[in-house]
């Protein structure tokens, strides 16, 4: 059972990362040093009948997909660089020569 536990204080300090990252660009790290709080001290309070639940291992899938799309960081979002790298291929694509 100690597995099990190590893995969802693994998921814990990773989903708080993300909780931390996510709020603090848009209400500030005040706001959210208080939203990793409230979500840890819930999430201990459960219990073990709560460990690794599967709605938990999801939220790190999910906050992944939100930073591949919003971007994180001094990184681009996924569609920046998608777009980025659209425009350099048509700038190497040799101009047609018109008959």
């Amino acid at each position: 059972m100690w597995s099990a536990a190590a893995v969802d204080l693994l998921l814990l300090l990773l989903v708080s990362w993300c909780i931390f990252r996510f709020t603090e660009r848009y209400l500030g790290p005040a706001a959210a040093a208080v939203a990793v709080t409230v979500h840890a001290v819930w999430h201990v309070e459960t219990a073990y009948i709560f460990t690794a639940q599967p709605e938990f291992v999801q939220l790190p899938l999910v906050f992944l997909a939100y930073f591949l799309v919003a971007g994180f960081g001094s990184w681009p979002s996924l569609f920046t660089r998608l777009r980025r790298l659209a425009v350099s291929r048509e700038k190497q694509r040799p101009a047609c020569a018109e008959a």
